[in-house]
């Protein structure tokens, strides 16, 4: 009985030292102090491997690296398997493109991204993803290169593929370079399709956003998306060209248009398919003689439908600046919603000019 008694206390002290124990480890963690650096985990680029680097604009691409050349594929679906977290509310400077590898996520969280000369700022790979963020090129006097590119080498051809771009702000100056980017230029088979373009501000470019489908082969910009977007003071808003077939398909929903007295058109197309959903163009400047809001002209001669056919237009602003080419074909067709005129205009004409 006597052992019994001492080994009772025993437990009954280890308990009291226990508790000491973790109630010290508890007012340790409440009343730690950030150092004037502020040495916490949100001020370094982090990735999902759990590796951590400083805030410097460089270890942006070694932090993406580190999944190795494609983050890990799962299931058989293409979704975000490896994120890339910034540092927010810091200013960082890249010296070379930032390539998005294969199912890569890379997370802004509000970072500002400033290029230091005349190249890409992302080139996004299948199933990369860049949100949250902002990018200024305003500073470069010479820039002609794009924000965002997207890889056409790289086939963003199925759905589980599709790289995104969401919650951005991308900013220029004196109307220089690109902010969207989709080339197909110099190769053959190049493929982007199903990209989504979600929640954009862009302004002071060139040209906003720009399908540019020029390669050869087995090649198609087919069923990307263009959604909740804000162009300011731009040259060219929108532009889809085609030299061969076919860049089709391709939608634009909710997109506003600030013009100035620079801005030359708000949508030039000759592909064909592509939808221009609640298109609106405020302060539209037809001053020069030489300009038209909307343009829909002869596309690729060989393509099996003819030119700029089945479009839909539907768009408030604009209203007195539209061209149509000859209509020819027997399966052309087009809806144009002007609701600037209170118009409504569908089927087969030689020209539309209201």
């Amino acid at each position: 009985m006597h052992n019994l008694k001492f080994k009772t206390k025993i437990e009954i002290i280890t308990i009291i030292l226990l508790i000491i124990i973790l109630t010290t480890f508890s007012v340790s963690s409440v009343t730690r102090t950030i150092t004037d650096t502020h040495d916490d985990f949100d001020t370094f680029i982090r990735n999902s491997n759990g590796n951590y680097w400083a805030a410097t604009g460089d270890n942006i691409q070694i932090a993406i690296d580190d999944f190795g050349i494609s983050a890990p594929i799962y299931g058989g679906y293409g979704g975000s398997h490896g994120t890339v977290w910034l540092s927010g509310n810091t200013t960082l400077t890249i010296t070379s493109t930032i390539t998005v590898n294969d199912h890569v996520t890379l997370e802004m969280d509000g970072c500002e991204i400033k290029p230091s000369g005349n190249f890409d700022v992302f080139l996004l790979n299948e199933g990369a993803k860049v949100r949250n963020g902002i990018v200024d090129v305003s500073d470069i006097a010479d820039f002609s290169s794009a924000v965002i590119r997207f890889n056409s080498a790289d086939k963003l051809e199925t759905i589980d593929h599709n790289a995104i771009v969401e919650n951005m702000r991308l900013e220029s100056a004196l109307q220089r370079g690109t902010a969207i980017y989709l080339d197909t230029s110099g190769a053959t088979g190049q493929i982007i399709a199903f990209v989504h373009v979600n929640n954009i501000q862009m302004g002071n470019f060139e040209y906003g956003i720009y399908i540019d489908h020029t390669s050869t082969g087995d090649s198609y910009v087919n069923g990307n998306m263009f959604t909740n977007i804000e162009i300011v003071n731009t040259k060219y808003c929108m532009r889809v060209y085609e030299s061969i077939a076919e860049a089709s398909g391709n939608y634009f929903e909710n997109i506003k248009c600030y013009c100035s007295g620079i801005t030359e058109y708000i949508i030039w197309n000759n592909g064909h398919g592509n939808q221009f959903d609640n298109i609106q163009a405020f302060n539209w400047n037809n001053n020069s003689g030489t300009r038209i809001a909307y343009v829909f002209t002869e596309g690729f001669s060989g393509d099996w439908s003819g030119p700029a056919h089945c479009c839909y237009l539907n768009f408030r602003g604009g209203g007195n600046d539209i061209a149509f080419p000859i209509w020819h074909q027997w399966n052309n067709a087009y809806t144009i919603f002007n609701l600037e005129n209170g118009e409504l205009i569908t089927g087969k004409v030689t020209e539309y000019k209201p």
